[in-house]
């Protein structure tokens, strides 16, 4: 049997692209390859060239309804491979199995996309789904006419018995099928009505796959195409239970680490490929076995290997001392993550972080700094039950005691325990779930918190985490007259300039002013002909498109964010000029007035402001007193 593993398109609002490296796919094809099938795997994101703004005529009914009640974005990005270019490796190909990563709820539009052009170039071929999404949701996957088989949890074992069987039998008559080894997969009984599918659930004993299966080192990939980097996991299970995350449905509970002399090799491996610089180790819980981690980064640190490493996807406080933290400098880290996710103590105990603290993760930091590792904090924007007080009282928390952080907008996850507590919301619509669990959609899911308010919210936030140094100075130095505001945009610029780290184009949204100019009697900020929100979302390429101004908002709002609060009053950024644009040789955007909520400035700028004064002092949601 002929196979190929495709990793869709992503179309939505914004992409971190910079971590794309198809990891889950690799191992799948070590699996299938290990058998002696014929394996190939594309990779949509790889494709960058193809990137671009989604004209209207050619979104589906959920994306264009997406757009139009987003708060403030006018835009939707392809990131990744055409759909022509798409179609040309199917008939390139001739798969007679066909494997598509649902890993993300809000790209489900995308999988199904892709599976429909699959079953148009021959309507032989099997699709098979797996991943996150088609393991939370795979009754609504398997809805789709094109869709014939899905795999849940983790998908080496899963994929692997199903392609065996299929092999042994004459058709597709199964509705479930429970494989060797508790693993399960369910499908169209193509005996019954279209779309009918299998009621049954993943079951919650099945067995997890041998993480000990050889990693796909042999695929030829286009290192460059993934800026060099490459991910890997070394673990798999998490014995916590943040309420926010999903994890525990595709891959349990139980600790599950590899071998370090398996990890060792692994690395050693893309250490000796001049076109790999680093690798993003994505594990969940890296350091849950302390003594394991250890010895790995020990082994490690021996080799000197020419190669960066880096936690991106967060590491424990309470599985971070400073033994391990030595010996991950020496081993080669060179950035982390601490999950740390809000500064209120009572609200971690809601959301079973109860064994992190802002102390614990203040001084972590201080420690990884000590030895070169840059370390942030991870902040999530718009918790449940979280106020617009409750957000700037963590950014102000973080500000006062010069902690590096960087914030994530709060998302709702199919499969985590937060996600029943918004079904009545949701109201059993699964076009719903595919919209509002895009995490940068701001959806209706707060009783106190408007989406406008939350939006704000998180522009501001992020802006003090990119920013820190010149919006607490700002704020110290008082309220600008308007007559002044011109000299804050010029400092403004000065400090970036000054600090010589432009926002990196790995980013989601890069906004890197370098010049203002008078414009018809408009204040005006000039982006960095490399350094804005197209450039951070791989838009500029050889293919120029006539686009609508406005695509770069994202960029105007963040910086509008910094200038707000510098000055204490609402400003907005709004896009003048646009990179996209045929002529336009830089990005940029006019002050006007308005911008940012005011109610949503006050409160960030009068929280922030009391506390840069006594930064011993942790505030705590009821403002002023300290926590419990």
């Amino acid at each position: 049997m002929k196979i190929l593993l495709i990793k869709p398109p992503m179309r939505g609002f914004l992409h971190e692209i910079g971590r794309f490296y198809p990891t889950g796919l690799l191992y799948l094809y070590s699996a299938l390859v290990d058998k002696k099938y014929d394996v190939a795997v594309f990779d949509s994101l790889a494709y960058l060239e193809d990137n671009h703004i989604i004209r209207y005529d050619d979104m589906s009914p959920i994306e264009r309804e997406r757009l139009s009640s987003h708060p403030r974005w006018r835009h939707l990005i392809h990131w990744g491979a055409s759909w022509d270019r798409i179609e040309a490796v199917l008939r390139k190909n001739q798969a007679d199995l066909v494997g598509i990563s649902c890993m993300f709820t809000p790209n489900a539009e995308s999988a199904f996309r892709l599976a429909d052009i699959a079953k148009a170039v021959s309507s032989r071929t099997i699709v098979v789904a797996g991943a996150s999404d088609a393991t939370t949701r795979s009754q609504y996957i398997l809805k789709n006419p094109s869709v014939d088989y899905v795999v849940p949890g983790e998908g080496e074992d899963g994929l692997l018995a199903l392609v065996q069987y299929l092999e042994s039998i004459t058709g597709r008559s199964t509705v479930s099928l429970h494989l060797p080894k508790g693993c399960l997969a369910f499908g169209v009984d193509t005996g019954t009505p279209k779309g009918s599918v299998s009621k049954t659930a993943l079951e919650p004993e099945a067995e997890f796959a041998d993480v000990e299966s050889p990693m796909a080192l042999s695929v030829p990939l286009p290192f460059e195409r993934y800026n060099h980097i490459v991910s890997m996991i070394t673990s798999r299970g998490c014995p916590y239970s943040c309420s926010f995350c999903c994890i525990h449905a595709t891959m349990g509970h139980k600790y599950r680490p590899r071998s370090v002399a398996s990890v060792i090799s692994e690395i050693q491996h893309y250490a000796a490929n001049p076109c790999v610089s680093d690798v993003y180790i994505e594990d969940d819980n890296f350091s849950y076995d302390l003594d394991r981690a250890k010895k790995l980064c020990y082994e490690l640190g021996k080799l000197r290997l020419p190669i960066h490493l880096h936690l991106p996807n967060g590491i424990a406080a309470a599985r971070l001392d400073r033994e391990l933290v030595e010996l991950m400098a020496d081993a080669g880290f060179r950035s982390l993550f601490i999950g740390l996710e809000t500064t209120s103590e009572s609200r971690l105990h809601r959301i079973g972080k109860a064994f992190t603290s802002l102390q614990r993760v203040e001084s972590l930091i201080r420690l990884c700094g000590e030895h070169s590792i840059d370390a942030k904090a991870s902040l999530i924007v718009g918790l449940p039950g979280q106020l617009v007080e409750d957000i700037a009282v963590d950014v102000a928390n973080l500000l006062s005691r010069n902690i590096p952080f960087w914030s994530n907008p709060y998302y709702l996850a199919p499969g985590s325990d937060d996600f029943a507590l918004f079904q009545a919301k949701l109201n059993g619509s699964d076009e719903r779930v595919t919209i509002w669990t895009d995490q940068y959609y701001f959806p209706p899911i707060h009783a106190s918190l408007t989406r406008e308010d939350w939006y704000w919210s998180w522009m501001l936030s992020q802006a003090v985490a990119e920013w820190p140094e010149f919006i607490s100075g700002a704020i110290v130095a008082g309220v600008m007259p308007a007559a002044r505001i011109d000299e804050v945009v010029d400092s403004f610029i000065a400090h970036i300039r000054n600090r010589g780290v432009s926002n990196p184009v790995t980013a989601g949204i890069a906004a890197t002013p370098v010049s203002a100019r008078i414009r018809d009697g408009q204040v005006c900020i000039v982006m960095d002909s490399g350094g804005c929100f197209c450039d951070s979302q791989h838009l500029i390429g050889s293919k120029r498109q006539s686009s609508p101004l406005g695509v770069c908002q994202p960029a105007g709002d963040l910086c509008a964010a910094a200038i707000s609060l510098s000055v204490g009053r609402s400003i907005g950024l709004q896009e003048i000029e646009c990179r996209l644009s045929r002529g336009s040789q830089n990005c940029e955007f006019a002050l006007v007035d308005n911008g940012v909520t005011l109610t949503v400035l006050e409160v960030f700028r009068r929280t922030i402001e009391r506390n840069l004064g006594h930064p011993d002092i942790q505030l705590c949601p009821s403002g002023g007193k300290l926590e419990a």
